[in-house]
């Protein structure tokens, strides 16, 4: 049976999946992938959910 990912959240261009326990974020607009470690797409969220103005979302990894 094939896993489908769940979208755990949504920014303006931007959709945060995860698959089992693995997170990744993808852009719309410009068709990035990126994965994310589960710390990162916490912060991730918790940065989008207090954020009011619009503008270029940059996504700062380690």
């Amino acid at each position: 049976m094939d896993v489908k990912a769940k979208l755990i959240h949504r920014w303006m261009n931007y959709e945060l999946f995860k698959t089992g326990d693995k997170f990744e974020l993808f852009n719309a607009r410009t068709g990035e992938k990126r994965r994310l470690t589960k710390d990162e797409a916490h912060a991730w969220v918790k940065d989008r959910n207090y954020r009011t103005s619009t503008g270029t979302i940059e996504l700062i990894t380690k």
